[in-house]
């Protein structure tokens, strides 16, 4: 192999196949640069190249000074879209990273709370919402709920706020001054009630007719309820009694005087309506009423005063109420024997009987006997049906008595009634001579 050396300047064209390394020296012999067998450029202090420089593989830079960025004036280098290798400032780099919420300033980035969207409302949610904070220097992230309970913790003086909002008023906490309605000079006087007076409240104690203690016990002062403090409904309201069933010591209201309001028992009461009565009857205390002698006349009598009376067979000792004509018509009592001895002749008959068997109107009843009626109801025969004298029927036709009371059937002895007669009923035949 044939070897050329080339001192000083030399121009070679063409390919160079060079075994070994390539040392690069100065004109002094000093050496600056080795391209080893290998490729690898060592030693050089400067690298230039007057156009582009494509390197394959990873790039090291050793021996690259460590130093601060001064983010508003320093550049970094950056691979394009293209593909080749830029440079830019820090300031511009901070400016393209900042989104919503972020500004840059001289490549420093800031928080920008104003390039947030608004929520539009208070639906914060306890757990699920964050707020961002510096934990002592160190920035965290806190829920809603935690965020709240926080400030709810350091609330003190006149209430406290519990964890998850519960508000509590303390004790005596609430003053006049604190509340609109209230006079500012208002104090807890004994007794006293807050009462407006168009603009606030002030404290008053009660008076007039009625007194409060501070247990809230109202009275009543003696003799101030008036007539027209009642209602309509004072008595009308009450339960009704439900009956005549008053005792006697049972109390009323009463006016004694007048102006004197007093009680009085339903028994001294209704003696004293007692007292009152006069006339014809009196009444005792206690109710016992005495009818004056002499004092019931006819008209007070009632028309069934003797046939309202129960029917029995008059005996001879038994007496009978007569008026006296001799005596401007005093009224005497005589026997019934006494009566039938001075008032019948010896042509006068009269007998007797008694119904024992329950007849309807018309139907022909128990014959009379043992008494000779004659041939035909007269005007000399007197009938009476428990006591009340009959109208004598001028016939019995149709199965009905014709003008009367009764017919009495001289064939048969019987007596036919114009009306229903009943068991026990007594008929009673006088006949006059």
């Amino acid at each position: 192999m044939a070897y050329k050396f080339q001192r000083l300047a030399a121009r070679m064209s063409g390919s160079l196949t060079q075994e070994g390394d390539i040392a690069v020296t100065t004109d002094t012999g000093t050496t600056v640069s080795i391209i080893d067998q290998n490729g690898i450029i060592s030693g050089s202090s400067h690298l230039e190249s007057g156009g582009n420089l494509v390197v394959a593989g990873t790039v090291t830079l050793a021996g690259v000074a460590d130093t601060a960025i001064a983010v508003g004036s320093d550049g970094l280098y950056f691979k394009d879209a293209d593909g080749t290798m830029k440079t830019d400032t820090v300031a511009d780099l901070m400016t393209a990273a900042a989104g919503a919420g972020l500004a840059a300033s001289s490549g420093v980035l800031s928080v920008d709370i104003d390039e947030l969207s608004a929520l539009g409302g208070a639906g914060l949610h306890q757990t699920q919402d964050h707020f961002m904070f510096s934990d002592n220097g160190t920035e965290k992230k806190i829920t809603f709920s935690n965020l709240q309970d926080a400030v709810f913790a350091d609330v003190s003086g006149d209430a406290t706020i519990a964890a998850g909002g519960a508000l509590t008023i303390a004790a005596d906490a609430v003053e006049p001054s604190m509340m609109n309605i209230f006079d500012d000079s208002l104090a807890a006087t004994d007794t006293h009630f807050m009462i407006a007076d168009g603009t606030d409240y002030s404290s008053f104690a009660l008076s007039g007719d009625v007194t409060c203690t501070n247990a809230g016990v109202v009275t009543i002062a003696a003799t101030s309820v008036e007539g027209s403090m009642l209602n309509d409904n004072v008595i009308s309201g009450q339960d009704a009694l439900g009956g005549a069933s008053m005792a006697q010591a049972d109390t009323l209201l009463m006016d004694d005087g007048p102006g004197t309001v007093k009680k009085v028992t339903f028994s001294n009461f209704e003696d004293s309506i007692f007292a009152n009565v006069s006339g014809d009857a009196t009444i005792a205390a206690g109710g016992a009423l005495t009818i004056a002698s002499e004092a019931v006349e006819y008209g007070m009598l009632n028309s069934n005063v003797i046939s309202g009376l129960t029917q029995v067979a008059p005996a001879s000792g038994d007496f009978l109420m007569l008026g006296d004509t001799n005596d401007s018509n005093a009224l005497i009592k005589q026997t019934v024997a006494n009566v039938v001895s001075a008032g019948m002749s010896s042509t006068m008959s009269k007998a007797q009987f008694v119904i024992t068997s329950a007849k309807l109107a018309n139907e022909e009843s128990e014959a009379l006997e043992n008494v000779a009626h004659g041939s035909a109801v007269s005007d000399t025969q007197d009938v009476y049906l428990n006591g009340q004298l009959l109208t004598a029927g001028s016939a019995y036709t149709d199965s009905a008595v014709v003008g009367g009371d009764y017919y009495f059937g001289s064939a048969t002895s019987k007596y036919y009634f114009a009306f229903a007669t009943e068991v026990g009923d007594v008929v009673t035949w006088i006949k006059r001579a």
